[in-house]
C-alpha cells in the first residue's frame, strides 16, 4: 500500500523586515523535530512528508494537487479568523480566513483525514475543517514556539508507531504538559460526530511500503560492461551545455512537473552525530542562495525527462549552517540539472559544500543503464568557453569487484582538462573544499588559471536508462575569495 503523505506548510511573514513586529518562528527546528521524530518511528518508511516554505495562497492548491495528502499541517501565525501566510509576492503577511480553508479542503473532497493547524487561536477553523475532512487539531489561545515544537513532533512520532490519531493528540498533548505545563490545554481536536478518532490508524504495519528486493547476483560481468560504457561520455561531458536544452521552467520550481513520487528508495539520511560542520559566516559568498533555506532563488533548473522521473525538494538538514538542503532524486532515464554562474576577477577563491551523493544501476547492470549524482564546477574563460571542469561525483559499485563500473566517470576518462573526486561514502555528509588554483594547477593539463573568468555550478541527479536512479543532497554551497 502506499506511504502515509503529510503535506507540511509553513510561513513567518509577522517575523520579516521592514515591518516585522513579532519574534522569529522557529519554523527550522519544527521540520527538524518532526522528521526526526519520525525517523525514529517503527514504521517511518510509511511515512513521507512534503515541505512548503515560505507558503503563499496559491501554494495551497498546487501542493494539494501535486501531493494528494491524507495530513495537512500548517505552522504559521494565526488570529481567530484565519491564519497568516505570505502574499503572493512573498513579501508582506497575508491573512487567509478561515472560512477560505474550509472551502478549500472541502474541494478536495475524499483524501485529507486530518488537518493540523498549529497556530495561535486556531481552534475555531479546526471545528470547521473538520466538519468537512472528518478531524482536525487546533490551538485554543496563544500557544509559545517552543510547545508548539514539542506538540507537532510528539504527535507525528506517536502516528509513526502505528497509534491512532486520538491516542497520537493525547500523547502530543502529555508531551506539552510535561515541558510547558501552562500550555497544555491549547491543542484541542475536533471530530465529525460520525468519527472515532480513537479508531482511525493512518500508519500501520499494513501501510508500509514492501522494500525493493536485493538484485540477484550477478554472473556475467562482461554485461556491466557492454552496459555500463560510455556514461560518463553521455552524461558529464565537458562540453556538455550547462544552459537548459528545453524552454524555460515554470516559475515555481515545485510545479507538477517537477515533483513527481520518489522511487522506492531508502529514506533521507540522518544526521551523522559524528559530523558538524564549522560556523562559517556568510560575507564574501559569491553563491547565492547557497543554503537553499529560500526554495531554488537565484538557480536556473532543467529536466531531460526523455522517460524517467525526478524529484526536487527542499528538506530539513541538521547538519548543515543553514540547517537546510537541496534534496534530488531521479529514476530511469533522464536528468534534473540545477545550475548558477557565477563571474570571477580570476582563479583566487576557495569552493566548499556540504553534500552527500548515491546511485545504484538497474536490474540488469548490461542493459538498465546507471544512475549519476554529482557536483560540477565548470571553468570558463571570459568568452564563456569551456577551459575544464571538476566533478564530485557517486558511481555504482561494480558487483563482483571494488571497482567502479566501466564507463561510469572517473579520473581521466574526460580528458586531461577534467578531474573527478568520489564522494566519500563512510559519513552521511561531507563537507568538501576546493581551492580552484591549486586544483586547476594540480589536477587540470592544459588549463591556464589566470583565464579563469566564470565558475559554473551544477548539481545533477540523472540515470541512463531504466531501473537506474540517483540521488543527491546539497546544503552551504560558498565560493570566496582566497585568504
Amino acid at each position: 500500500m502506499s506511504k502515509l503523505k503529510i503535506l507540511f506548510f509553513a510561513a513567518d511573514p509577522l517575523s520579516l523586515p521592514p515591518g516585522g513586529r513579532r519574534p522569529r518562528l522557529r519554523l527550522d527546528e519544527d521540520v527538524r523535530g518532526i522528521r526526526e521524530k519520525i525517523r525514529l518511528s517503527e514504521y517511518r518508511d510509511a511515512v513521507e512528508v512534503d515541505l512548503r516554505l515560505a507558503a503563499r495562497p496559491d501554494d495551497l492548491l498546487q501542493a494539494l494537487y501535486e501531493v494528494r495528502p491524507q495530513v495537512v499541517h500548517f505552522s504559521a501565525h494565526g488570529w481567530s479568523e484565519g491564519l497568516i501566510l505570505m502574499d503572493p509576492a512573498g513579501q508582506r503577511p497575508h491573512r487567509v480566513q478561515g472560512e477560505a480553508l474550509t472551502t478549500l479542503f472541502r474541494s478536495f473532497p475524499g483524501n485529507i483525514r486530518l488537518v493540523v493547524l498549529n497556530a495561535c487561536d486556531s481552534y475555531a477553523q479546526a471545528e470547521a475543517i473538520a466538519g468537512v475532512v472528518g478531524c482536525a487539531i487546533g490551538m485554543r489561545g496563544e500557544i509559545t514556539d517552543e510547545a508548539a515544537i514539542t506538540f507537532g513532533s510528539s504527535f507525528y512520532r506517536a502516528m509513526g508507531f502505528g497509534e491512532s490519531i486520538q491516542a497520537a493528540f493525547d500523547q502530543a498533548r502529555s508531551a506539552v504538559g510535561l515541558s510547558h505545563f501552562s500550555e497544555r490545554d491549547c491543542p484541542r481536536l475536533a471530530a465529525q460526530p460520525d468519527i472515532d478518532p480513537a479508531r482511525l490508524v493512518l500508519v500501520s504495519p499494513t501501510s508500509r511500503p514492501p522494500r525493493a528486493p536485493g538484485w540477484t547476483k550477478r554472473a556475467v560481468i562482461t554485461l556491466a560492461v557492454a552496459g555500463a560504457a560510455g556514461v560518463g561520455a553521455v552524461y558529464l561531458r565537458p562540453d556538455r551545455n550547462l544552459e537548459p536544452s528545453l524552454p524555460a521552467p515554470p516559475s515555481s520550481p515545485d510545479s507538477a512537473a517537477a515533483r513527481v513520487a520518489p522511487p522506492p528508495a531508502a529514506p533521507s539520511p540522518v544526521p551523522d552525530s559524528a559530523y558538524r560542520p564549522p560556523p562559517l559566516d556568510e560575507s564574501g559568498n559569491t553563491v547565492q542562495n547557497g543554503g537553499f533555506q529560500n526554495r531554488f532563488a537565484e538557480w536556473t533548473r532543467s529536466a531531460d525527462r526523455v522517460g524517467g522521473k525526478g524529484t526536487n525538494e527542499i528538506v530539513s538538514f541538521a547538519d548543515a549552517r543553514s540547517g537546510y538542503a537541496l534534496h534530488l532524486t531521479y529514476e530511469g532515464r533522464g536528468s534534473l540539472l540545477f545550475t548558477q554562474k557565477v563571474s570571477v576577477p580570476g582563479p583566487d577563491y576557495v569552493f566548499r559544500g556540504t553534500f552527500r551523493a548515491s546511485s545504484h544501476e538497474g536490474p540488469m547492470i548490461g542493459f538498465s543503464g546507471t544512475g549519476i549524482a554529482t557536483v560540477m564546477l565548470q571553468y570558463l574563460d571570459a568568452d564563456g568557453r569551456f577551459l575544464g571542469m571538476t566533478s564530485f561525483y557517486s558511481y555504482v559499485q561494480n558487483p563482483l569487484a571494488n571497482t567502479p563500473l566501466v564507463g561510469v566517470p572517473r579520473r581521466g576518462n574526460g580528458g586531461n582538462n577534467v578531474h573527478y573526486i568520489d564522494v566519500e561514502k563512510e559519513r552521511l555528509y561531507k563537507d568538501y573544499e576546493l581551492d580552484i588554483r591549486r586544483e586547476i594547477e594540480e589536477n587540470l593539463l592544459g588549463v591556464v588559471a589566470e583565464q579563469v573568468r566564470t565558475v559554473a555550478i551544477a548539481l545533477y541527479c540523472g540515470a541512463t536508462d531504466d531501473g537506474a536512479g540517483a540521488e543527491l543532497w546539497v546544503s552551504d554551497l560558498s565560493l570566496r575569495p582566497r585568504r
